[in-house]
């Protein structure tokens, strides 16, 4: 898994010039593409571009409480996420 350093506005993002302009620099396949992202309009505006695996934050501050998000699945970390995925491989290693 390779991870795309987050720019400092998220103003870029919300504009589909950006997405094409990261589809062209890093070419990855969209509908295997996982992306997570705190910023429901950042989400959405990946969602337009046709983004396959949409995550929400849910708890992006740890000292505030969760946030009720019904428009993407969410999660409160990234970490629930790579937890869930160490626990596919290790399942699809034992059918083996």
């Amino acid at each position: 898994m390779r991870s795309i350093p987050r720019t400092r506005s998220a103003r870029p993002r919300k504009r589909a010039p950006f997405w094409s302009a990261l589809l062209a620099a890093e070419r990855f396949d969209r509908d295997r593409t996982l992306f997570v992202d705190d910023s429901l309009p950042v989400l959405r505006a990946a969602r337009d571009f046709g983004m396959g695996w949409i995550y929400a934050i849910a708890r992006p501050d740890s000292t505030r409480p969760r946030r009720e998000i019904a428009e993407f699945p969410a999660v409160n970390s990234i970490d629930e996420l790579l937890a869930s995925q160490t626990e596919v491989a290790i399942e699809r290693s034992n059918c083996g």
